[in-house]
């Protein structure tokens, strides 16, 4: 049985993880559970892993139990062959969404019983990406639940789900991943992952820019996002205070060599997340919550050059940033004003340049 998909194997969520064993001890799961929470914390495993525990021929009815991963109902459910789990996905090339076939798919389901399952599970992963056709179908097999069905709905965008859906579904919040779980999750990954390659040093980093989420810190260990920060560091320290055409001419570069919007995001999450760095040094000069753990001399050194009041202007000049980038505005003005913005003074240039 796979390690990842075990109850005791999924970190965190131990509020989750008490609700839901209390209401399979007492044969009370809501027809159709909400999971939300950010992406990449384990909600996609903790509905597979309740779904094991609720057919596990091992358990009694009147009792919690993790899944045994011995029976026949969990061994079909580890290798994906079970008849009656069905995992719903957003599908498509470019944008991918969840159609109206899926979810008549699950409508035909929910008109029989099961073929062996004590209760067809079904999941439906991102389910914020249904269509409005789709999504209204599913409100009317919401609506008209049966018995012997469960439904777990997955999402990090609750607020794109029908207010009727919402409505008809037992919320269950899930919170970011402590920066320990993260970490070691990660490094679970890369090594079952034979095309990543990472040094510990290079995990630690990442676990901190996941902010508390698994998927995101293996998003930016294989995209090289990690390489480039000190290169951009140095850059906009060596933006010189009476001279406009230095930070005119890196806007430009970066507009013109990063075309897509993910990739300025990227540029201004380096400079945010180091920034909080800064910020959370200057507060309890101390590096226990530091994320740039490979840069501590810099992030003091800049901690000496700034107050505490212009570092939050400066990480509130990259939020607004990166919200009029996602409105599309002109990618090369966002650049240029959030960069003047951040350009040292005097005299915080002569202190970061200080030996």
């Amino acid at each position: 049985m796979s390690t990842m998909l075990e109850w005791s194997s999924i970190r965190g969520h131990q509020r989750v993880k008490q609700v839901l064993e209390r209401a399979v001890s007492i044969n009370r799961v809501h027809h159709a559970l909400l999971f939300a929470g950010p992406d990449g914390v384990g909600k996609a495993s903790l509905a597979l892993a309740l779904a094991a525990s609720i057919n596990c021929h091992n358990r009694a009815e009147d009792e919690f139990r993790p899944a045994c991963g011995k029976c026949p109902s969990c061994r079909k459910i580890w290798q994906g062959i079970h008849p009656d789990i069905m995992i719903v996905e957003p599908q498509g090339n470019v944008i991918k969404t969840i159609k109206i076939a899926q979810i008549r798919e699950i409508q035909k389901s929910s008109m029989t019983a099961p073929y062996e399952a004590r209760e067809r599970v079904i999941l439906i992963r991102d389910a914020h990406k249904m269509g409005a056709e789709a999504a209204n179908a599913l409100l009317k097999t919401l609506e008209e639940p049966t018995s012997r069905m469960r439904m777990i709905l997955t999402t990090d965008q609750a607020h794109l789900l029908l207010d009727t859906i919402r409505s008809r579904c037992q919320l269950i919040r899930f919170g970011a991943l402590e920066r320990d779980d993260v970490r070691e999750l990660l490094a679970q990954c890369v090594r079952a992952d034979k095309s990543l390659t990472a040094t510990q040093a290079s995990m630690d980093v990442a676990s901190g820019f996941g902010e508390g989420s698994v998927g995101r810190a293996l998003e930016i260990l294989a995209s090289g996002l990690l390489e480039g920060r000190a290169e951009i560091i140095d850059k906009l320290k060596s933006l010189r205070p009476r001279h406009p055409a230095d930070y005119l001419s890196w806007a430009e570069e970066l507009a013109r060599d990063k075309k897509k919007k993910g990739a300025l995001n990227e540029v201004l999450d380096i400079i945010k997340v180091f920034l909080r760095d800064v910020m959370r040094y200057r507060v309890s000069a101390n590096h226990e919550r530091t994320i740039n753990t490979d840069m501590v001399r810099e992030i003091e050194r800049w901690a000496r050059a700034m107050t505490l009041e212009e570092i939050i202007a400066a990480i509130e000049t990259l939020n607004n940033a990166q919200e009029l980038l996602a409105r599309n505005v002109n990618a090369q003005l966002v650049m240029e004003r959030a960069l003047r913005s951040l350009q040292p003074n005097e005299h915080q240039s002569s202190s970061l340049h200080m030996r």
